[in-house]
């Protein structure tokens, strides 16, 4: 199923809208299918998750240093 075939679901909750909304448009709910989501869904999000790790860790460490300077 391709994303413009997938129905629009407004389902929101702790960051995870787009997840759940995958798994509510799921036409089956087979364990194949669901792995297969999952697994699509973790390499949409795996390159903006470390890109905001990165940036996160850089500004703890820029703050470390000022404030103990």
């Amino acid at each position: 199923m391709t994303t413009a075939e997938k129905p629009t679901v407004l389902i929101v909750g702790a960051g995870l809208g787009g997840l759940t909304n995958l798994l509510y448009a799921l036409p089956s709910k087979t364990t194949t299918d669901i792995q297969q989501i999952l697994s699509e869904y973790q390499e949409e999000r795996r390159p903006l998750a470390l890109a905001t790790f990165k940036s996160s860790r850089m500004l703890s460490q820029v703050l470390r240093k000022d404030f103990y300077g």
